[in-house]
Formats: C-alpha cells, sequence, structure tokens
C-alpha cells in the first residue's frame, strides 16, 4: 500500500472550501496506514481545507492500526471537518471500522461490507512434525510465551487466554461503531449482524450501517450538500518515483503484508473473493 504525501500540494494550493479526497487501498497494517495518518494530521494546518472523502478498498488489517485511523477521523469531526467514507469494492472488518468514524458512509450495492469481528489466527503443524520426526524445543519465560506456535497443540487455559483477547476486542469494534454511527443503528440490531458476516451495500444500508448508495460521484454530490456550497476536490500529486514504485511493487508488497497478518489480531475478512 502506498499512500502519497500531500504536503507539498497543500502549500501551493490557496483555493477556499476544498475537499480532500484520499486513499485507504489494501490490508491495514503499521507500515500501510502510516502515510494516511500523516496526511490526516496535516489537514487541520490548511484552513481552505473543509472536508475529506476517504476512498476505502480494503479487506480489513490489523486492531491497532485500525483504530488509529478511526481516532484520527473523528479528531478532524471534532474541529468542523466533514468526513465521508466511500467504499469501493470491499470495506469489510478494520475497513468498516474505519468508515463508521465518518460523518457519513456510502458503498456501491456490490460492495462487500461488514465482517464486523475479531479474529487471531494460527497453526497447528503438530501432526505434520510428526509425521516427519521433527520435534519442536522451546525455552521460555513463562507458560504462555509460546502460545500460538505452530508446533504444539493449543490447551484450553491457552484457547481462553485469547479469546478473552478477542471479546475485549470485539466490544471495542462495537463500542467504536456506536460512537460514530449512534443515531443511524441501534445497540441491538447492530449485535445481532456483528457475527462476522458480510453484506452487499444494498443489504449494508437496510441494516443502516451505510447510508447510501453509489460511488465516488455520489460521495461528491453528498459533501457539496453537506457543506451548502461549491468546492474544489482536490487530490494528493503523486512524484513520478512513487508511481513507479507502487506499480512495481504492488503485488509483492501485498503479498508480504498478508504474509506479515497470519499471527495477528485482526479486524480482517479472511474470504477468498475473485
Amino acid at each position: 500500500v502506498v499512500v502519497p504525501s500531500f504536503q507539498h500540494r497543500m502549500s501551493l494550493t490557496t483555493r477556499k472550501n476544498q475537499v480532500v479526497i484520499l486513499e485507504l487501498m489494501g490490508a491495514i497494517n503499521f507500515l500501510s496506514s502510516k502515510g494516511l495518518l500523516e496526511q490526516l494530521e496535516e489537514i487541520p494546518k490548511n484552513p481552505n481545507i473543509k472536508g475529506v472523502i476517504l476512498r476505502i478498498n480494503s479487506p480489513g488489517g490489523t486492531v491497532g492500526s485500525s483504530q488509529e485511523i478511526y481516532n484520527a477521523i473523528l479528531t478532524l469531526r471534532k474541529k468542523g471537518i466533514k468526513i465521508i467514507a466511500s467504499m469501493g469494492d470491499m470495506a469489510a472488518s478494520g475497513g468498516y471500522y474505519i468508515s463508521s468514524a465518518a460523518d457519513e458512509i456510502y458503498a456501491n450495492q456490490g460492495t462487500l461490507t461488514g465482517s464486523i469481528g475479531v479474529i487471531i489466527h494460527g497453526w497447528d503443524l503438530t501432526e505434520i512434525f510428526k509425521k516427519l520426526g521433527i520435534k519442536s524445543v522451546s525455552i521460555k519465560s513463562g507458560k504462555n510465551k509460546n502460545i500460538l506456535s505452530p508446533f504444539k497443540k493449543m490447551n484450553n487455559d491457552e484457547k481462553e487466554l485469547l479469546l478473552k483477547i478477542v471479546k475485549s476486542t470485539y466490544e471495542q469494534f462495537i463500542k467504536d461503531i456506536l460512537k460514530g454511527r449512534g443515531k443511524k443503528v441501534t445497540e441491538k440490531k447492530l449485535r445481532e449482524v456483528a457475527d462476522g458476516r458480510i453484506f452487499d451495500g444494498t443489504e449494508a444500508k437496510s441494516y443502516g450501517l451505510v447510508d447510501g448508495l453509489g460511488g465516488l460521484a455520489v460521495a461528491k454530490f453528498r459533501m457539496q450538500e453537506l457543506l451548502k456550497t461549491n468546492v474544489d476536490f482536490v487530490k494528493p500529486e503523486q512524484d513520478f518515483i512513487t508511481k513507479m514504485m507502487k506499480n512495481l511493487f504492488r503485488n509483492r508488497n501485498q503479498s508480504l503484508i498478508f504474509k506479515k497478518l497470519n499471527l495477528q489480531l485482526l479486524y480482517y475478512f479472511g474470504g477468498l473473493i475473485k
């Protein structure tokens, strides 16, 4: 995921009533969220920026980074900047978590969203290693230090410990959705559908998870209505090297990101979508 800086662009732009279009693409983690967080932090420094449209195309990602972007969006809202989340092909799990911080959310009819839940994933390779005659030896400071090791079977105490973390993080997810959208969806209705299932845009709208259907054009139109004025829509500029590196390493970066996600606590939809 490559998110360009727009500090140079903002220093040159003096037009009033601007709306910045930002993008969040691919899996969310510490590395991929860095550029977007820097952009969000710069926005209040330019008094001409009145709103942000955040284009999201993501299956979700790590909990901490999703929460950090969510909080950065809420901070902008508190400063009077309007935020609209515009979903692409997918804005699931952590992608929806971040969207829920916006003033309004728009999805296409066929957008996959929802997947409200938490997962922590590991592997049990003990049977394979038994057949190969391989044994693992761990020298550890405490009994839970290798809790997700693929070289040992997980016991009930370890499962309970991880389940406690998952449940706690799930409650954070629910609480933050209600903080952003409490006037649009009740806690009762939210909990009924927050079981990890995914929705298309139409179904998500029926549950109050999104505000309307449509793509970027609809988000732009609605932003002008919220601001009650005509606005200039601007995008961050990418220099030539950034564009070249993005295209060159896009597939490689994504595969590395997904490998790193395997053993982390995730707001993430893990289905195979083609």
